[in-house]
């Protein structure tokens, strides 16, 4: 299955994934579709360094299929919409973040990061508290789904 993803820092810049890819690679390759132009918007990604002394580049994907939220990260894909998922940004010091996803009782996965915000109000770029906030509560994560699928439909009707 072909994701048709915006960048989360430059809504501007649009690619497209193939998700048997998100599995098999932490730095999933683009592909170049026939159809981008008639694809429907599914969600964000975004080209992330993580880890603070060495570094790893991967692509963050932030998606739905329709149905169900999923993030694609470092060969894995998380089912965001089950309801005991929950992610956590913490501050590890200045400039280091620190972002963990539980799920089943337990540490799913756990990294930390550096980044640097200017406003606490709206996080330009940090695609981890996007995370964060559509995993806080049930209706974060219907919200998410509505707005994409809603935004989905909208857009192929004006095509």
């Amino acid at each position: 299955m072909f994701v048709y993803l915006e960048n989360y820092s430059n809504p501007v810049v649009k690619h497209c994934f193939d998700e048997n890819d998100f599995l098999s690679s932490q730095l999933p390759r683009l592909v170049h579709s026939e159809n981008q132009q008639t694809s429907k918007l599914q969600g964000y990604y975004s080209e992330r360094n993580i880890g603070l002394i060495h570094f790893v580049r991967c692509v963050v994907c932030l998606y739905t299929d329709g149905k169900v939220i999923k993030m694609a990260l470092l060969g894995k894909v998380y089912e965001l919409s089950k309801p005991d998922i929950k992610a956590e940004i913490q501050i590890s010091f200045p400039f280091a973040k620190r972002f963990v996803l539980f799920g089943d009782g337990q540490i799913l996965i756990s990294f930390r990061y550096w980044f640097y915000e200017t406003n606490d109000y709206w996080p330009e770029g940090d695609i981890f508290r996007l995370v964060e906030r559509i995993t806080d509560n049930i209706e974060s994560k219907r919200r998410f789904l509505h707005i994409w699928n809603e935004q989905s439909d909208a857009e192929g009707m004006a095509k």
